[in-house]
């Protein structure tokens, strides 16, 4: 049902992304500017009820694992600094150096209700400060009490309306609704979330004087030390980088993904890398090779992903078996989130991503300078057709148009060939081949500016995993087929036109010369 739900409203929302780059009047461009800040609350609010409705029906289960809550809370101390570097706004915290160094608990939660707490208190603060405090409330044998506080000084809530902010649907007036936005729905999973783990919440506040939520949750003791664990753990560690380069590790069979990925690491001239086509290639480079961080794709061919992060965390003997591992994915469902944190990768970052949403996902695992510092400033740059995303484009490239060509020409030279693997996958009915094709070449077609064919791709890809009944797959198929060849057609088009672009570059760069 969740992705029956949420694709009609990706392909709206893809539409609208093409519609802006449309010839718009004043008048147009504010519906449509309309039009496009409802999609995203709806995709919020549907986001958050499927999730809601998860918890309620009592599927919603824990999955306990061993892993550092102190470094986890530095991280997202990370992440929160990070989401307030543009604001007025400085955040504190403190770690009780009294918690245990390993606990036993469902780490993707626990991280879920921390960041919803504090994503409240970023949204609703506008100057002054935010805190974060875990300390330690009791110890019982081997159960842990940990006391969780995070604080704002931000608009604050009306005592009248304390007691219904948990309540589904419920904010704190009209006033903060149409100016902040949101769907009254993050505090009720929070609270949902910490009463599955046998917690309690409670929250002071008064207008214009902030907030201060406080929660209480148990966790199961451990006395392992990190480098004990056997099983796939959840902890991200920050690494140590000091006066030499990264050391990284592309593993991506989708040579479009793959390059764009190389030619980024490049431009930034911040680290040396190291590519592989799946899962059985990496743990050969991982075998002669010591890397700092891991960026793995998630569907591959032969090893994918899951097996490979499973496969490296139970390694002995063997210094990569604890780099973090970021996993890149076109899915951002919670499931897909939860799964990749459960085979031991430490984050998820969903395709298509800019540069800069790589570099921070980068910076959270470690403390290198601005790698962006070697990036074109974007003068003069090549200006996309408009029946392309040209913002997607231009916030994926930075103006790097010889970039841009590269990965064009992979696509129009693979695209062809996946069409045919397809309609062979469908005329003999193989519909797992089929779906692993399609969510291969999904993400593609926004790394040439076309992401609106995304959802086709994507209907497709459930369509084989659904196992539809044959007419429908064929439908389905060949409506997603005549979107991608006619992608194929516009792409080589501007393809040509980027030639001639760069070619015109060069003959005024020698003249300049003479």
């Amino acid at each position: 049902m969740s992705h029956e739900i949420r694709n009609p409203i990706h392909s709206i929302i893809g539409m609208i992304n093409l519609l802006y780059d449309t010839h718009l009047t004043l008048e147009q461009l504010d519906y449509v500017k309309t039009i496009k800040y409802s999609s995203e609350i709806l995709m919020a609010l549907v986001s958050d009820i499927l999730d809601l409705s998860k918890i309620v029906a009592g599927k919603m289960e824990l999955a306990p694992q061993l892993f550092d809550l102190k470094e986890m809370l530095q991280v997202i101390g990370k992440t929160i600094e990070i989401r307030l570097l543009e604001k007025p706004v400085e955040f504190e915290s403190f770690i009780d150096p009294h918690i245990p160094a390993n606990v036993v608990g469902d780490s993707t939660f626990i991280n879920q209700i921390l960041l919803n707490l504090l994503g409240n208190a970023v949204k609703f603060t506008e100057k002054g400060v935010i805190r974060l405090e875990g300390r330690l409330d009791s110890l019982e044998n081997d159960q842990v009490w940990i006391q969780f506080v995070i604080s704002d000084s931000g608009i604050g809530i009306p005592m009248e309306k304390l007691p219904v902010i948990f309540e589904r649907f419920s904010q704190a007036g009209k006033t903060t609704k149409s100016k902040y936005g949101g769907t009254g729905l993050g505090l009720p999973i929070t609270k949902q979330l910490i009463e599955l783990h046998g917690g309690t919440i409670h929250v002071e506040s008064e207008p214009d004087h902030g907030s201060v939520f406080h929660f209480r949750i148990p966790f199961r003791r451990s006395d392992l030390s990190n480098t004990q664990k056997k099983e796939p753990h959840l902890e991200i560690p920050t690494i140590p980088i000091a006066n030499r380069k990264m050391r990284i590790l592309i593993v991506e069979d989708n040579p479009v993904n793959r390059r764009y990925l190389e030619s980024v690491l490049t431009k930034w001239n911040c680290c040396t890398f190291w590519s592989a086509g799946d899962g059985v290639e990496a743990l050969e480079i991982l075998h002669k090779e010591v890397v700092d961080l891991i960026l793995m794709d998630i569907r591959m061919p032969r090893m994918d992903g899951y097996e490979t992060a499973i496969h490296l965390r139970n390694m002995t003997n063997n210094p990569n078996s604890s780099a973090p591992i970021i996993a890149l994915t076109a899915s951002a469902l919670l499931d897909e989130r939860e799964k990749v944190l459960k085979a031991g990768m430490n984050y998820h970052l969903t395709k298509p991503f800019t540069p800069e949403q790589l570099l921070s996902t980068i910076r959270l695992f470690c403390g290198t300078g601005d790698p962006t510092e070697s990036l074109p400033s974007g003068e003069d740059h090549y200006r996309f057709s408009s029946m392309f995303d040209v913002a997607e484009l231009d916030e994926l490239y930075l103006g790097d148009v010889e970039t841009a060509q590269i990965l064009f020409e992979i696509f129009v030279r693979n695209t062809p060939n996946d069409l045919v693997h397809l309609e062979e996958a469908v005329a003999s009915r193989d519909l797992k081949t089929m779906s692993e094709i399609a969510h291969k070449i999904k993400p593609t077609f926004a790394m040439v500016g076309l992401g609106h064919i995304e959802a086709a791709a994507r209907e497709l890809e459930l369509a084989g995993r659904e196992q539809l009944p044959e007419k429908k797959v064929r439908d389905i198929f060949f409506r997603f087929s005549a979107a991608a060849r006619r992608a194929v057609e516009l792409v080589s088009q501007e393809l040509h036109k980027i030639d001639l672009f760069l070619q015109s570059q060069k003959k005024e760069e020698a003249a300049s010369d003479r």
